[in-house]
């Protein structure tokens, strides 16, 4: 039986970066590109969980969010080499919710257990590449993206070899970054599967 606390997770190698980001972009292209707006700008239609909307992205700024979400997991997976297996990961979430009632502190502390340096660096880059900024990504788009890395975070943590699930979880973090310069709406045809 494998000792999970000691377990090392082996960073993405080239190739098997560039297939879940080629399979990313096979996958968004598909089922959520709807309409050429201008030459390599499109109007995708995007569901993630219970949420449809629509936003409007070049080839140049999809491939970016791709590399972008991979390099997410990728520091997520650091982390969790780091020590933070599932079992410290729960017990600091679970020390956090008995310390503080206030859910929206809950969220902040949450936070400060994921965020590396290069975690916020990374979601500076998002915000340049999705043309969000100042207050809009303070109080509307980050604290999303936030919330679904934790949420990724608590899929994967100690999961980084099942590749499967790291791929699943890389499709639901794109559409995250997606979601953050979008605008909702009501009534989009809902696919299969999403």
């Amino acid at each position: 039986m494998v000792d999970i606390m000691n377990k090392q997770f082996e960073k993405s190698d080239d190739e098997l970066r560039s297939r879940i980001e080629n399979s990313l972009q096979t996958a968004i292209v598909e089922q959520c590109r709807k309409e050429v707006m201008e030459e390599y700008f499109y109007k995708y239609e995007v569901q993630l969980q219970n949420i449809r909307f629509i936003t409007y992205m070049s080839d140049a700024e999809l491939e970016r969010s791709i590399k972008l979400t991979i390099d997410l997991l990728e520091e997520m997976r650091v982390i969790n080499n780091g020590g933070m297996d599932e079992k410290e990961f729960r017990k600091k979430v679970a020390d956090i919710e008995k310390n503080c009632e206030d859910e929206f502190m809950q969220q902040l502390y949450t936070w400060d257990i994921l965020c590396s340096q290069y975690i916020a660096k990374i979601i500076s880059e998002i915000d340049k590449v999705r043309r969000v900024g100042g207050a809009y990504a303070m109080l509307i788009s980050n604290p999303g993206l936030k919330n679904a890395i934790y949420v990724v975070y608590e899929v994967l943590v100690d999961n980084f070899d099942d590749e499967t699930l790291y791929c699943q979880s890389a499709f639901f973090m794109l559409r995250a970054i997606m979601r953050m310069h979008s605008e909702e709406v009501k009534g989009l045809s809902s696919k299969k599967g999403e």
